[in-house]
């Protein structure tokens, strides 16, 4: 694209230094002509240039912002696995669910009740504007169906399970937790239990 513009612009000046064109029209009008026509040519170029495609390999340690609507081929979500064990009811901190994307929990005594941070601590660590999601996979990793382990939610955190399902994830079983930002001060989570296939 910069080649051609290149040869574009040398054409453009070469007709404005010739002699015919020069006899035709006085240079005031020749001037504006030749830098009308460049501008307009440069306008074009920069507008194709902004709205091409870019392909990045890009990693970042912080936060990425990309402003307006993007479409991407794939999105692969990072982060680290987190496994705890428990001799009773605990309470996740926001770190724990918000820095990782897998919990693996084994409760070395009977059924155990886990609850999640409040809403105003997974706002400030994770999920800070309107919308904004965590998605994140837990696992009852303790081998006995019996040994359940049940999710609660923290203050102002609206908990939702799906039809005919519930918050109570047997042993060896999964579930999949989202958060999301409602309005600034509540949080919604959703569980979906779900388990080994057949």
């Amino acid at each position: 694209m910069w080649l051609a513009s290149q040869a574009f612009i040398r054409i453009i000046i070469r007709i404005i230094k010739s002699k015919l064109f020069m006899m035709t029209l006085n240079r005031r009008a020749v001037l504006y002509w030749g830098l009308t026509i460049l501008a307009s040519f440069l306008l074009a170029g920069y507008t194709a240039y902004a709205t091409s495609t870019i392909s990045l390999n890009l990693a970042t340690d912080g936060t990425l912002t990309v402003g307006d609507e993007s479409n991407l081929d794939t999105l692969v979500f990072g982060g680290t696995a987190l496994a705890t064990t428990t001799n009773g009811a605990g309470t996740f901190t926001a770190a724990q669910m918000c820095d990782n994307a897998l919990i693996t929990a084994t409760a070395n005594v009977g059924a155990v009740t886990l609850t999640t941070p409040t809403a105003a601590a997974l706002i400030a660590d994770c999920v800070p504007a309107n919308g904004d999601t965590k998605l994140v996979l837990f696992e009852n990793a303790t081998t006995t169906a019996a040994i359940t382990t049940t999710l609660a939610a923290g203050a102002a955190v609206i908990l939702t399970e799906h039809d005919g399902g519930d918050v109570v994830i047997p042993g060896d079983e999964w579930a999949e937790i989202m958060f999301v930002n409602l309005d600034g001060t509540n949080v919604y989570m959703r569980v979906m239990s779900v388990r080994d296939a057949d």
